[in-house]
């Protein structure tokens, strides 16, 4: 994947880190989902798939992302 998203990508994750105390649920994780795709996140209890979900509107605790778009317009600012 490249720092810039395509047209046809509507959301575009980059760099997104999650972590509660010194367990890192995502790290440094990049995400694309282009126009007609439908996403679907599966896994266990407790392997973060609804801290990915919070983490697209900075809500989950310990969140930090690079960059974050949806139809190529930045939604928030990058974060240090």
């Amino acid at each position: 994947m490249s720092d810039q998203p395509t047209p046809d990508v509507i959301i575009s994750v980059r760099g997104l880190r999650n972590q509660f105390g010194r367990h890192v649920v995502h790290e440094d994780l990049d995400l694309d989902v282009r126009r007609g795709e439908i996403l679907c996140v599966v896994g266990g209890s407790g392997t973060g798939k609804s801290v990915l979900d919070l983490s697209r509107f900075r809500a989950a605790p310990g969140a930090r992302l690079s960059h974050l778009s949806f139809e190529g317009d930045r939604a928030f600012p990058a974060q240090s």
